[in-house]
């Protein structure tokens, strides 16, 4: 019994390893907008949701959640481009996605230095299958100029 629980255990890591393999973050301040990038990489094949779908029922959406800091002041949301609109045949209807490439922005209010945390939460699939949905930390250090 002990066996088959390692198993199932080992089963379900190895399927959130894979779906961080379909997918690369880089997380990057620019500071000519002031703002901190998160890129996404998708491999050919696969494709990433929107933060906005348009039905409750299917996929997890891309979520970013920001860690509170002193003195960190967001003046926007996460701001995403123009996604793909397709008939997804896992959930059978049109979602919103993004394939190959895609930057999400959010916009810092007035000047910030230190690290700026959080958790991306993703949901990669392709034409056949998905796989489970994954939750990325990450961190990055805003200088001073």
């Amino acid at each position: 019994m002990k066996r088959l629980l390692v198993f199932f255990i080992g089963f379900l890591f190895s399927f959130a390893l894979q779906a961080q393999d379909k997918l690369q973050w880089a997380i990057m301040y620019n500071k000519q907008s002031n703002s901190v990038q998160l890129k996404a990489s998708i491999l050919p094949g696969w494709h990433l949701y929107s933060q906005h779908l348009s039905t409750n029922e299917g996929p997890v959406p891309t979520t970013f959640v920001f860690d509170e800091k002193s003195g960190l002041l967001w003046s926007s949301e996460v701001k995403e481009p123009t996604s793909l609109i397709a008939f997804d045949p896992n959930f059978e209807a049109n979602l919103n996605y993004f394939e190959k490439e895609v930057v999400f922005e959010r916009t810092i209010k007035g000047t910030y230095f230190g690290v700026i945390s959080g958790t991306i939460t993703y949901m990669v699939c392709n034409d056949e299958m998905c796989l489970p949905p994954v939750e990325f930390p990450f961190s990055i250090q805003i200088k001073t100029p």
